[in-house]
């Protein structure tokens, strides 16, 4: 049976389940790696080939299957005989399992086979020499589907399950435990409840609104009545909060989705290479949002594969320089309140600082007076420039100068920063920060500009002030700063009244806030409305013949407001009349 003549839906399923299983398989070997050996973890491995090998067959692709019951008929030698894996049948196991995944995703190039091939051969190898002259279940030319001869019962591994007609194996239940835990969601059907969510938000605001414009001579007529609703209204939104989390939960993938192809990069440097790496990935078991992930994919690919090849020394190179022998890259990921940070570490080259500055002037990026004027992080910052590149070699892997603009801009449009810092000879640090998605409810401070409402998150406001309290300072380059409490900040005014009117009018208000960074700066405002919970949604507009983008807040009431991202605002990101000046931090007048 071919693939094209199985239900589509039913092969995704299938597959995906066996790709998962291979994640399992690589979790359990490099278990191994690491000291963890037990029946189970044996027993575990032969679990993970056999539903490989069911699922693969079911999707119409016996060769995978018959690939992976090679795999399986191994394991079940080592299981039988209740011993241990050994360090060279795990890793030979390890690359089986690198060329199992491009074939269960859809690859087909005959390279892949033949690689897979000698990998099997080799690993059977390890338990029977001869198994040398055995001819392979895999090999024996593009698009070959006849089985070959089962083993002889002298070679210690098992025979081959009996395929049948179609080239399936006979032996697999024909309907996985998959099928009836695991459904198939159009992600276009999760944005459709997120949707129908936040109507149900809104019309609970609304709810609450009028619960609380009914006059306290009308509560105190009809208690009961009053008790009911607003019970309703307080189970209603516990309800709706629990109904965004599960909606976000279904849409978070786990964090393996990004490491699995990262460490099969390295592995494949590390054979092409002769280096020896040691790939640790922290922060594994969280799941975060698929956008996230896609966001992240190519950039930590570009940035794994120049850590790897660039970073990394060759074992007599780290010997030479006192090192261990073996490299060590470590990817964390942390999930904090609002941001995934991810951090990517090497005890590699390091970056020579002097080499990047005088290419930047070779380059024409920066003068000879200006470059003496930069700190070592400002001209790190040259390697994010397009076609930027020191290495003196350029690899089948990288050294073209093409990359580190591109993970740039990946992350920048994400919403997310990214910082480096090199030592020489020791290694390199990148840091991602890039926004969580969540739910779309805000909890924020509606304030008013003029007519125009907005709101701020209240995480980042750390108070408010009267006019009379602040004083306007017009700093030397002209801009005007506000003094509080003797420091000065940078002061913002939200569209909607012109500024010089703002700040004559002793009724304003200011709010100084602070970002993640520590930056901070005081918004003016005309009114403090006072918190509101707030449904927020992204629109485009176009101003100045540019297409913008901007985040609205729906209030209970039903008025629209501005959501305000305090970091875009103390960036200058916004369409803001800012009239900044002196340190985002504050100093002192």
């Amino acid at each position: 049976m071919s693939e094209l003549e199985l239900d589509a839906d039913l092969v995704e399923v299938v597959l995906t389940e066996a790709l998962e299983s291979l994640e399992s398989a690589l979790w359990t070997l490099r278990a191994i790696n690491h000291g963890a050996q037990s029946p189970e973890v044996v027993a575990s491995l032969f679990r993970c080939f056999h539903s490989i090998k069911g699922n693969t067959a079911m999707a119409g692709k016996p060769r995978v299957s018959r690939a992976s019951h090679r795999v399986e008929n191994v394991l079940d030698v080592v299981r039988s005989q209740g011993r241990p894996l050994t360090e060279a049948e795990a890793k030979a196991l390890i690359d089986v399992v690198d060329l199992l995944h491009p074939l269960i995703d859809g690859e087909d190039r005959p390279q892949v086979w033949e690689s897979l091939e000698r990998s099997l051969v080799h690993l059977e190898a390890l338990f029977q020499p001869t198994s040398r002259e055995r001819s392979g279940l895999v090999a024996g030319g593009q698009g070959s589907e006849e089985p070959a001869p089962s083993s002889d019962s002298s070679s210690g591994l098992p025979r081959s399950a009996s395929l049948d007609h179609e080239g399936n194996d006979a032996s697999v239940d024909r309907i996985p435990d998959a099928i009836h835990t695991k459904i198939k969601v159009d992600a276009q059907s999760i944005l459709d409840a997120m949707t129908v969510a936040g109507e149900l938000f809104q019309l609970d605001e609304r709810l609450k609104y009028f619960v609380a414009a009914v006059p306290a001579q009308a509560r105190s007529e009809d208690a009961d009545l009053w008790d009911g609703l607003t019970q309703i209204s307080r189970e209603s939104a516990s309800s709706i909060e629990r109904l965004y989390d599960q909606l976000i939960h279904i849409q978070r993938l786990p964090v393996s989705q990004l490491t699995g192809p990262l460490e099969r990069c390295v592995r494949d440097i590390c054979r092409e290479t002769g280096k020896q790496i040691d790939f640790v990935v922290q922060g594994r078991e969280l799941r975060i949002d698929k956008n996230v992930i896609q966001a992240l994919k190519d950039p930590l690919m570009h940035m794994v594969r120049n850590a790897s090849d660039h970073g990394a020394e060759t074992p007599d190179e780290r010997r030479a320089a006192g090192k261990p022998v073996s490299a060590r890259i470590v990817l964390a990921f942390e999930d904090t309140d609002d941001d995934i940070l991810v951090t990517l570490s090497d005890d590699g080259r390091g970056m020579d600082v002097a080499r990047v500055l005088r290419k930047a002037i070779d380059n024409g990026l920066v003068s000879e007076g200006a470059a003496r004027l930069l700190s070592a992080s400002q001209v790190i910052q040259f390697i994010f420039r397009p076609g930027f590149s020191t290495a003196s070699r350029v690899s089948e892997l990288s050294g073209r100068g093409v990359g580190m603009d591109v993970v740039k801009k990946a992350i920048g449009d994400a919403g997310g920063t990214i910082e480096t810092s090199t030592d020489l000879g020791k290694g390199t640090t990148f840091r991602l920060s890039i926004p969580k998605l969540g739910s779309p409810v805000v909890d924020g401070l509606a304030v008013r500009s003029g007519a125009a409402v907005y709101l701020l998150p209240v995480k980042n406001v750390l108070c408010f002030m009267a006019r009379t309290e602040l004083t306007p300072i017009t700093e030397p380059h002209g801009q005007v700063s506000g003094m509080y409490q003797g420091r000065v900040y940078p002061l913002f005014h939200l569209p909607g009244e012109p500024d010089s009117r703002r700040l004559r009018n002793r009724h304003t208000i200011g709010a100084l806030v602070e970002d993640r960074a520590g930056r901070r700066g005081i918004v003016v405002v005309d009114e403090v409305l006072g918190r509101r919970r707030a449904l927020s949604q992204q629109i485009t507009y176009e101003a100045c013949h540019v297409e913008r983008r901007s985040n609205v807040a729906i209030l209970g009431d039903g008025t629209m407001g501005f959501s305000i991202s305090i970091e875009d605002l103390l960036s200058e990101k916004l369409l803001l009349s800012s009239r900044g000046g002196g340190a985002f931090d504050g100093h002192e007048a």
